[in-house]
């Protein structure tokens, strides 16, 4: 049942499960009552990458899902990565805090995918990087974008704006995360001088810098499960509702 909760809740973008779970045998007659229940959000809007009016490879990804779930070594970091990108999806804290949750999830599957995983970088050449250079590895093994996607046009500014210096979505997302996390007076500096380089609104900033981490976030989540069937890109905002979606074998190549 955990297994079943976990994957229908990263679909919803929100906790859910079934309720109320009968068991019948071969003769139609009632053998068993699951009573007992997970946490159930209420119903409300949330945005998710799972297409409205879709529901090709809902099989196939179920599949995939089971067999990372069911190893010992992926387990207990997909739930706390599921737990951390459903939790963010909410979007039940500040915004502030969900940015700070999503470069914890991004940072813990790139340390477990790169050094313990598939062991592309040893773990003392990994503790060396930063911040920034981890995400972009990890990002760079699943042959991710790493430019800003041209919807989030506050972000794009500040890319596109060479007094700034950043080469790319990670270094900004980091860096904005930095800001929130680290306030000096340094870092608090530094973030009105790429506000005022830029000529951008620092609210609409740090709203792109989530949409910009949650996306991140799920795309690899998808990567990992081979997930071959359509998907809402949440960077692109005028799609969601009732939306079939795009091919993410396409989007993400």
């Amino acid at each position: 049942m955990e297994k079943l909760y976990y994957y229908l809740s990263f679909i919803n973008g929100s906790w859910t499960t079934p309720i109320l779970i009968t068991g019948f045998d071969h003769n139609d007659i009632l053998v068993s009552e699951l009573w007992w229940n997970f946490f159930v959000e209420s119903h409300r809007y949330i945005k998710r990458w799972f297409p409205d009016s879709c529901d090709q490879d809902f099989q196939n990804l179920f599949s995939n899902f089971c067999q990372k779930w069911n190893n010992p070594q992926w387990n207990d970091v997909l739930k706390k990565a599921l737990n951390w990108y459903i939790e963010t999806n909410k979007c039940s804290i500040m915004i502030e805090g969900n940015i700070i949750l999503q470069q914890a999830a991004l940072e813990m599957l790139s340390s477990f995918i790169l050094v313990e995983l598939t062991q592309v970088i040893t773990k003392e050449k990994y503790d060396k990087k930063d911040t920034t250079k981890k995400i972009r590895k990890l990002l760079n093994h699943y042959n991710l974008p790493l430019k800003i996607p041209v919807n989030l046009t506050n972000l794009k500014k500040i890319e596109n704006d060479q007094d700034n210096r950043f080469n790319d979505s990670p270094a900004i997302f980091v860096f904005v995360r930095k800001s929130i996390v680290h306030d000096t007076l340094e870092n608090l500096e530094k973030m009105e001088e790429t506000i005022i380089n830029s000529q951008v609104d620092k609210e609409d900033v740090i709203s792109e810098v989530y949409i910009l981490g949650q996306w991140y976030l799920e795309i690899i989540l998808l990567k990992i499960f081979d997930y071959q069937g359509n998907y809402v890109d949440r960077t692109k905002q005028d799609i969601w509702k009732n939306s079939i979606g795009e091919d993410f074998t396409k989007l993400i190549s």
